[in-house]
């Protein structure tokens, strides 16, 4: 879930990008908390600077927030109070993340925050502050620290699907990752795209950002042939008329998906999720080894069909781009 911003309607080139991110990176743009930083700090030290400022951060989630989730159908959201291991969890996970994350998060993080009382679909809540894109509050549900990718993408996958008799089952391995390491990228990601400004609005003008070239019409309208296909009917597409599809016909909306540049079927839900999914996906393939994959079986056990997106040459064809956005180094 999102909140709204301003959606300009820019031409981006990969340079232009890429002048934006450093920009936004410069030492003259830190808050009060860098200002004093030494001119060269060793990398540890760097790191352990950024960490402990995002950190300083958590906090109780803002009303606003709570009402979000009792809107989206949560009963009771209550602040969650990190345990010392939990703590320990979530200090080492930002560590994990990219400099330039770190320091986006140091720029444009304004609360951290983690609640109970909040079922699986809600696993994370990026929320834009006001009309600038300046801060952002970042919300978790609690019981991810006790859930691994395995069991997290299973479960969100087969939301997708409704019982037809057929006994056709629906898995995702992902190996024995945790899935709060998964999750904090991908609300990472929108925090740096809200700064940035690169996903457009729920039928926004697109941005024109390469990554979304000749896949995205407008901030969630997807571009043809993708608009005709059966993962545009998927339930993450809700707003645009999606809805659970009948389990019996998995295998054909993973063939349909293998045809396209997404990594998942979440990621077909807009052009902020579909960026977001590319780059926790990213990360995973080549920083852990992970290669995740999607297994469609019949009620024998035996395999209708297996979509791996890391190998999909067209998810391959947009890595430079994300790989690109993923190292910029700060100035």
């Amino acid at each position: 879930m999102r909140a709204a911003r301003d959606s300009t309607s820019r031409k981006w080139t990969t340079a232009m990008l890429l002048a934006v991110v450093m920009a936004a990176t410069a030492p003259a743009l830190r808050p009060d908390a860098l200002a004093n930083e030494p001119t060269a700090v060793p990398p540890q030290s760097a790191e352990r600077n950024d960490v402990d400022t995002i950190m300083s951060r958590i906090g109780p989630p803002s009303q606003l927030t709570l009402s979000t989730y009792i809107d989206s159908g949560m009963t009771a959201p209550t602040d969650h109070h990190l345990t010392a291991a939990e703590v320990s969890r979530v200090r080492a996970t930002l560590a994990r993340l990219p400099l330039f994350y770190r320091r986006m998060l140091v720029l444009h993080l304004h609360r951290l925050s983690f609640v109970d009382g909040v079922a699986g679909v809600g696993s994370g809540l990026t929320a834009r502050l006001g009309k600038t894109r300046s801060a952002s509050d970042v919300t978790f549900r609690a019981s991810l620290f006790g859930e691994s990718l395995t069991q997290f993408f299973t479960h969100k996958e087969q939301r997708c699907f409704q019982p037809d008799g057929s006994d056709v089952s629906v898995d995702f391995e992902g190996g024995d990752m945790d899935a709060f390491t998964y999750v904090l990228l991908h609300e990472a990601t929108h925090v740096v795209d809200f700064a940035l400004g690169l996903s457009a609005l729920r039928n926004a003008p697109n941005s024109h950002a390469p990554i979304f070239a000749g896949i995205w019409e407008n901030g969630s309208t997807l571009a043809p042939p993708y608009a005709g296909s059966i993962i545009s009917e998927n339930v993450f597409r809700e707003a645009e008329g999606g809805h659970p599809i009948k389990i019996g016909e998995a295998a054909d909306v993973y063939r349909a998906l293998a045809g396209t540049p997404f990594v998942d079927l979440f990621a077909t839900a807009s052009e902020a999720e579909d960026l977001s999914s590319a780059v926790a996906f990213d990360v995973l393939w080549r920083q852990d080894h992970i290669s995740p994959k999607v297994i469609v079986r019949n009620k024998t056990g035996n395999v209708l069909y297996v979509y791996e997106p890391m190998k999909n040459p067209k998810v391959q064809a947009r890595l430079p781009l994300v790989k690109q956005f993923l190292h910029t180094q700060p100035a």
